[in-house]
């Protein structure tokens, strides 16, 4: 198995020209884009020499998108909306929640990305209770402790697939069956599972499910977010905001708003076309080659790190279990920064999000030998 994954990803190399030069180890943060992005982005670029001409290519390019997606996460056709970013699904979710029928209470993960918990946040002003649960040991995410939450007060609870910071991963199926149980809405921000974690919205219950291309499905630019809405949630969460691509016949311009099918009518303006161009690529490269597979083969790196994080003395602030975590490992390290600027200069690429950790989220095609030699100049680096 482990021979079949390092033989498989050596061969698909190949595909990404930044490997060529540099380690990746920060995938977590901007995935790397296929060779086939940048003749997508050349096409990108002919439409603006041409523009309005080639607004029909636009719009082609716009319709392949949603299929593409759908695909991937096992939704069904028409409940995906394209948004300018992560965020704003967030916020078009919480503009159609409103504080009534008994439900004022909004549960969130602490272990949410910033933006969720400062919008969540946000809500008290429009009535709304909030209340944020913490992760007993500040590292996995604990579902029995936002499950004990759960009740007929909650409007929606918003959770992570993922933690970014630290890549602890959440029993989705738990919280979500626990949530429709009491008539809650779970809302899944999976920014940092899709692509590297298995999803299929269509063996869960009713949920929401919003994310990105930028980070594990390879996008090329910013400005590019989608939201999945089960088609039997439309009604409980109305668009607040309707925008031009939300009608039904948006080609017409009509006068009045009439809201297009399924969660289309959440779109709104004219969508950034760089990212729909260059987002293109690294969906079918996720889809030629299987999440299944490449959930195994970022396991099979996790574990490598980890392990030789450990034989070499550093503590890991990510779940140990491997069914627990998934994109990226935290390593505490001295000085985030210094260590950060010592293995870019050596041609590895890592990031942090604290004074005091590291994170490392190796690319699929990063080898053996690029991890051994990252973590040693880790511990190098703390000396």
């Amino acid at each position: 198995m482990l021979r079949d994954l390092n033989e498989h990803f050596a061969a698909a190399r190949e595909q990404f020209p930044s490997l060529e030069s540099r380690t990746y180890l920060v995938t977590h943060s901007f995935g790397l884009c296929p060779r086939e992005t940048f003749a997508d982005l050349e096409a990108y670029r002919e439409t603006l020499l041409r523009r309005p001409l080639l607004f029909d290519d636009w719009l082609e390019r716009l319709s392949e998108m949603y299929p593409l997606l759908e695909r991937l996460i096992g939704a069904a056709s028409g409940s995906i909306a394209l948004r300018e970013s992560a965020s704003a699904c967030h916020a078009t979710v919480l503009a159609g929640l409103q504080p009534r029928d008994g439900r004022k209470r909004l549960i969130a993960s602490k272990l949410q990305f910033p933006s969720v918990s400062y919008m969540v946040s946000a809500q008290q002003q429009r009535g709304f209770d909030v209340e944020f649960v913490s992760s007993v040991d500040r590292v996995q995410l604990d579902e029995n402790a936002i499950v004990e939450r759960l009740d007929q007060t909650v409007a929606a609870v918003f959770v992570p697939v993922v933690a970014s910071f630290n890549g602890a991963l959440l029993d989705v199926r738990r919280v979500v069956e626990a949530a429709n149980a009491v008539g809650a809405i779970p809302i899944l921000d999976a920014y940092s599972a899709l692509g590297v974690v298995p999803l299929d919205v269509s063996s869960l219950p009713p949920c929401v499910l919003i994310g990105g291309t930028m980070k594990w499905l390879g996008g090329g630019g910013t400005g590019l977010g989608f939201m999945y809405v089960h088609p039997s949630l439309i009604e409980r969460l109305p668009v607040a905001y309707p925008g031009w691509l939300g009608d039904a016949r948006f080609l017409d311009f009509a006068p009045d708003f009439a809201p297009a099918a399924g969660a289309r009518r959440y779109q709104m303006g004219t969508p950034a076309m760089e990212p729909i161009y260059t987002a293109r690529a690294g969906l079918r490269f996720v889809l030629e080659h299987g999440v299944e597979r490449l959930r195994d083969r970022n396991a099979q790196l996790l574990d490598l790190l980890a392990t030789l994080a450990i034989k070499s003395g550093l503590s890991i602030r990510s779940p140990m279990e491997c069914e627990r975590r998934a994109g990226v490992i935290a390593i505490e390290v001295d000085d985030a920064s210094r260590t950060v600027a010592t293995l870019r200069s050596e041609g590895i690429d890592i990031d942090s999000r604290s004074a005091n950790a590291i994170r490392l989220g190796p690319h699929w095609c990063v080898t053996s030998h690029e991890c051994e030699r990252a973590i040693a100049l880790i511990v190098a680096s703390q000396s």
